[in-house]
């Protein structure tokens, strides 16, 4: 099978193909009509996921205040607002699975949760 490789119809993968695109286009757009996601920012940027999904530096820093007792309220910022669970070596937060795969688990917990109370 290694040598010869594996017969595949081209006409079967353009369909499959046309088929997870439409499902992705749909899932984009699905996101995008979200009041947290602004338009203008790309899904596919990493550096637009983290603007999208975490809290800002300023707000992390800001948070931390809150926490202190020493400021009242966030700034009002667009997003999910999420605390980043991993930074890059630049203090960065980071969008990467294993960060990803920690907030849906976390997300999913928190859910479960709040279903069994």
């Amino acid at each position: 099978m290694e040598y010869k490789g594996v017969d595949v119809s081209p006409e079967n993968l353009k369909k499959v193909g046309k088929i997870v695109r439409d499902h992705n286009i749909e899932k984009e757009d699905d996101i995008y009509t979200m009041n947290e996601v602004d338009t203008s920012l790309s899904l596919t940027s990493p550096a637009d996921q983290s603007k999208i999904l975490f809290l800002s530096e300023e707000n992390r820093t800001r948070l931390g205040m809150i926490m202190d007792g020493v400021d009242t309220d966030l700034l009002d910022q667009p997003g999910f607002c999420l605390y980043p669970p991993e930074f890059t070596d630049k203090d960065v937060p980071t969008c990467k699975k294993d960060a990803l795969d920690t907030i849906l688990t976390t997300i999913e917990d928190e859910l479960s949760k709040r279903k069994d109370a």
